[in-house]
């Protein structure tokens, strides 16, 4: 079948835009208006016309972003959003804090809020209708909370999942407890908790309730997370009521590339058994097939004691972060082979492992400051990048804080015995041909080679 060139011809006049863009429906021009998110584009896209302009100035320009202090937003914004669903759902990006940042949200809204206020004679208590303003917000896509807590973090995660269909990507870091709000098991386990596009999780447990952490687990255990590659569960305080065991046990993850996992307390019940133990972290690695970064921190190294990882346990691992647990005990060399970063603790008898590590780019590496400097010869060929804590050790089983700083690579084996000693690691540094990195400093080994005085000069004020 051959088509005709001029079956669908038609004059420049007639495809001209904005005439081909009006000639649709309404209804039509503005589902094409709701899918540009760029502010930037809808102000060029106003002022093609006047038709266009009474289209996107009133009811998109102003309002694909929300961002603003909790504390100090107006209530009748909150209403606002309540009374004017159709506005309220074409917000793209959401936004609360606490600190002094300018706020962003359109003044009309305010308005609303307040002839509706005026008319009512009566407003609720503000998590409510925080909660009910958040409920509106059905076009988001970003939504990112580091303010009070004026809502549980569970109930925000249930509320964007029947809410927010187009979520993509949510931050929830909140500050103190001021919620009034309930949510409970039933309502999560009756409600099909989903989340069809989100692709990035993050919550910081810190300052979030053991009841409210636990209704968090509920929800990732039983909720639906089709497209989500990055989780990232920070600073769990727990009871043994509450264990994060559930996430492990997880089925609802079938996309997730990065899993980050902290841990301040124990991480299993008191009465688990090291292969039970095992098993719970085997069979999440089994069920996440295309993990390539693992980071898990447990204040007690509870997590990773019964595990020796095997390539097969994850064969797309690509990075894996241990914090200050001993990399030998945990990584096999099968495994090693095929990393690209790794951070985790070297001691003397883990110097023969370094050499199954072939394709290691970046290393964070805490060293206790007994280990000889000439483990630096061990290091593969291929790193780029260098960052080493180093713990003074009191025996052979006590380890305290590190007293290297953030911004500084600091190696030596005779701190206290001489002053040129914290230097004697640069020789070493010289062999990895690709260094580009070390500590807070980039590295150059010819301009090393010719300015060695002055660099030496730089790191003895970090060392100070």
């Amino acid at each position: 079948m051959s088509i005709c060139k001029d079956q669908y011809s038609a004059s420049p006049k007639e495809l001209s835009f904005p005439n081909f863009l009006l000639s649709f429906s309404p209804e039509l021009v503005e589902r094409i208006v709701a899918d540009v998110d760029s502010p930037a584009d809808l102000l060029n896209l106003a002022l093609i016309c006047k038709a266009l302009h009474y289209i996107v100035v009133p009811f998109h320009l102003h309002f694909r972003k929300l961002h603003l202090n909790i504390r100090t937003a107006p209530l009748a914004l909150w209403y606002g959003i309540i009374v004017k669903p159709r506005l309220a759902s074409c917000f793209r990006t959401f936004h609360a804090h606490s600190d002094e940042q300018g706020d962003v949200y359109p003044s009309i809204l305010v308005q609303e809020g307040e002839a509706y206020l005026a008319r009512t004679l009566t407003s609720l208590k503000i998590d409510y209708v925080l909660w009910d303003a958040i409920s509106r917000l059905t076009g988001l896509v970003k939504f990112n909370y580091t303010a009070l807590q004026w809502i549980p973090t569970s109930q925000i995660l249930w509320t964007l999942s029947t809410s927010c269909p187009l979520i993509q990507e949510i931050n929830l870091h909140p500050i103190g407890n001021l919620s009034t709000l309930d949510i409970t098991p039933a309502e999560i386990q009756s409600t099909l908790v989903t989340f069809p596009s989100l692709q990035s999780l993050m919550v910081n447990f810190d300052s979030v309730g053991h009841d409210d952490v636990r209704l968090c687990f509920e929800i990732l255990a039983v909720g639906r997370f089709p497209n989500l590659k990055v989780l990232r569960l920070l600073k769990i305080y727990h009871t043994p009521n509450t264990p994060p065991a559930i996430i492990m046990k997880s089925v609802t993850i079938p996309q997730l590339r990065e899993f980050r996992l902290d841990i301040w307390s124990n991480f299993h019940f008191q009465d688990t058994t090291e292969h039970n133990e095992a098993a719970m972290v085997y069979g999440f690695l089994a069920r996440h097939p295309q993990l390539r970064i693992f980071s898990a921190y447990s204040a007690k190294k509870d997590f990773w004691q019964p595990l020796l990882l095997e390539r097969d346990h994850c064969s797309n691992l690509r990075v894996l972060c241990l914090g200050d647990v001993e990399v030998a005990n945990v990584v096999s060399p099968s495994l090693a082979g095929q990393l690209q970063k790794l951070s985790g603790s070297i001691g003397s008898h883990s110097l023969r492992f370094l050499e199954h590590i072939s394709m290691l780019q970046e290393w964070i590496i805490h060293i206790s400051n007994s280990l000889p400097i000439n483990f630096l010869l061990s290091l593969p060929i291929s790193t780029e990048r260098l960052f080493v804590k180093i713990y003074r050790e009191l025996d052979a089983n006590v380890q305290v804080q590190p007293f290297t700083s953030e911004s500084a690579l600091c190696i030596n084996t005779n701190r206290y015995q001489t002053n040129s000693a914290p230097f004697d690691y640069i020789p070493y540094l010289t062999r990895l041909q690709n260094l580009t990195h070390v500590g807070g400093f980039n590295w150059d080994p010819s301009f090393i080679a010719e300015e060695k005085k002055v660099f030496l000069e730089k790191f003895s004020t970090k060392l100070e």
